[in-house]
């Protein structure tokens, strides 16, 4: 379902999104479309201000043009800190891999996503699922990156995998008693019948 802002009234239209599973949101007053645009501006900024969804856009060049709150949260620096960036200069994205994913995303147009374990430059260990798109603006290319920490899923995981290893070594050390004492039993079966033949 995609959110649409309707510009002006139109009722017909406004039944045929809904009807076709959109949410229709309010666009403001069609009879000034700077307005209008504004609005529309300012409620996506908005949106994207207060999403849960970590979220920053930059330039080609690398310079952070937007970076909101569950950003900041998740790699532990403030926004501030975050629009003064260059993901190109960040040691952090270098070393990690999504430097790489950037480049790439930048280069082909083309969506990519991945998952990145990383110590960010605001000293936070954390493991990233990102998902970088190419886009344009105002005649500038610009790369939207969103992230959604994934740290206690993967630490739960790990602790999943580790109790798997140490079942599967039990499983192995039982296994190997239940053979042992499969073989007593059929070195026991066996003596019993030469006993029995001898008497």
């Amino acid at each position: 379902m995609a959110r649409v802002i309707l510009l002006g009234e139109d009722a017909d239209l406004r039944r045929l999104l809904v009807d076709h599973g959109h949410e229709v949101l309010p666009g403001g007053d069609s009879t000034d479309p700077v307005r209008s645009c504004a609005e529309a501006l300012e409620f996506n900024h908005s949106l994207l201000s207060a999403s849960g969804l970590a979220v920053a856009v930059y330039a080609e060049d690398g310079a952070c043009l937007f970076a909101n709150e569950a950003l900041s949260r998740v790699v532990g620096g403030t926004r501030e800190q975050l629009l003064r960036q260059d993901f190109r200069k960040n040691e952090s994205w270098r070393r990690w891999g999504l430097l790489a994913m950037a480049e790439r995303t930048l280069a082909n147009g083309q969506d990519s996503r991945g998952e990145f374990y990383m110590y960010t430059c605001f000293g936070r260990h954390v493991w990233l699922e990102c998902q970088a798109a190419a886009m344009a603006s105002g005649g500038r290319r610009l790369l939207l990156m969103t992230a959604r920490d994934v740290t206690e899923q993967k630490r739960a995981e790990g602790a999943l995998q580790d109790r798997m290893r140490e079942l599967d070594g039990l499983n192995r050390f039982a296994q190997g008693r239940i053979n042992d004492l499969v073989q007593a039993q059929e070195t026991l079966e066996a003596r019993t019948r030469r006993m029995e033949a001898l008497l």
